[in-house]
């Protein structure tokens, strides 16, 4: 089975980033950590200025990234999404180690 890491890029939206914080810590992180393969997963907070507040790492252990990616999706479509999440800034990578 192969080893991925999902990175995925946030930002609240202004003026909520503390409902935005404790959303995705307590609700969010756990939705995304049950999906099948889901090994682990932890948050960061970006230390330089970026474009990008917020980081969640994600450790994934399947056998084909595609699917588990588009699985993924149908079945995040399912959950409670805050608006406190800024979904025009999300960016999501997908890596596999060299």
């Amino acid at each position: 089975m192969a080893k991925y890491t999902l990175i995925a890029l946030s930002n609240p939206v202004a003026g909520k980033e503390q409902e935005f914080n404790e959303w995705y810590s307590n609700v969010h992180l756990r939705d995304v950590t049950s999906l099948p393969g889901v090994v682990s997963g932890r948050r960061f907070r970006i230390a330089l200025d970026r474009p990008w507040k917020y980081a969640a790492e994600y450790e994934i252990e399947c056998d084909d990234i595609v699917k588990w990616q588009a699985d993924a999706q149908q079945a995040l479509e399912a959950v409670v999404w805050s608006d406190s999440f800024d979904h025009s800034t999300l960016l999501t990578l997908y890596m596999e180690a060299l």
